[in-house]
């Protein structure tokens, strides 16, 4: 049976996406709010019954965010961005870099992503998980440093580095699951690292389908954040204190008696309560 949401534009014309799955549905004191994950648009959010923002294209509305107030306040003062995955030249005083590809500003905030890697072979290792497959695609970014991480970790638990355990130049997580599925001589791994959350919930079906039931056979782990979110499992992960980051930023806005320099922000490891399954 074949699922689909449709938004209505008049009592004649309607835009349909094909749905995998209804991810989240709650009616707020202000809206309807749905969470669908599509095979064509990645997870989409809709306000009311009409689409807000889908993964694919949900960089276009960031551009038009940006180039209004750009346009219309001629004067900012202070500019903050965040998570640029395309390299950025800027030197300006007032300019804040968050967690953005090779930033040389010196105004800025950069996630320890070496340090993620490291500390989430560790963790599995310590669970008997002694196969880790890493899956960082073309873009998520900062591949060198996820990849000098995971080396780290397993030269200290005296671990062979495999090459076919990892891809780092697909642009299609699912592809590259795919090629390390198919392989023989990685068939059997039990562990596996991806980008972020998002790439964790688009494997775990694609697991499911082989017959790798997840955490038992294969623990999935998350290098940047986990999304709790009805219907989808809770898995372990690396997340950055938002309120940390937050804090510091406001501190050098509001008093701005120096420079806020390099900053490198640490994660923590998150781990699921099995006992609440």
């Amino acid at each position: 049976m074949e699922m689909w949401f449709s938004e209505f534009h008049t009592p004649d014309v309607k835009h349909s996406i094909r749905v995998n799955r209804q991810l989240y549905s709650k009616q707020s004191d202000y809206q309807r709010i749905d969470i669908f994950e599509t095979p064509e648009f990645g997870r989409v959010l809709t306000l009311d019954g009409n689409v807000m923002l889908t993964e694919r294209d949900e960089f276009i509305y960031d551009e038009m965010i940006t180039h209004v107030p750009m346009s219309v306040h001629r004067s900012a003062k202070d500019i903050l961005v965040i998570g640029a995955r395309f390299p950025l030249d800027v030197d300006m005083d007032n300019v804040i870099l968050v967690d953005c590809m090779e930033s040389d500003n010196s105004n800025s905030i950069q996630f320890d992503h070496a340090f993620a890697a490291e500390t989430a072979c560790n963790y599995l290792t310590s669970q008997g998980r002694r196969q880790i497959a890493l899956i960082h695609p073309h873009g998520s970014g900062f591949a060198d440093q996820v990849l000098l991480g995971y080396k780290h970790a397993l030269e200290k638990n005296f671990l062979p580095f495999n090459r076919n355990l990892v891809f780092m130049d697909e642009t299609s997580s699912s592809v590259a699951l795919q090629e390390l599925l198919n392989n023989a001589s990685t068939l059997n791994f039990n562990a596996l690292l991806v980008a972020d959350e998002q790439e964790a919930q688009r494997v775990i079906p694609q697991l499911q389908a082989f017959n790798k039931s997840v955490p038992e056979d294969i623990m999935v782990f998350s290098l940047a954040g986990s999304l709790h979110l009805p219907g989808i499992p809770v898995i372990p992960a690396i997340e950055y204190s938002m309120d940390a980051m937050a804090a510091r930023i406001v501190s050098w806005l509001t008093e701005k008696t120096q420079m806020l320099g390099s900053y490198v922000l640490r994660g923590d490891l998150i781990i699921p309560d099995v006992r609440k399954r």
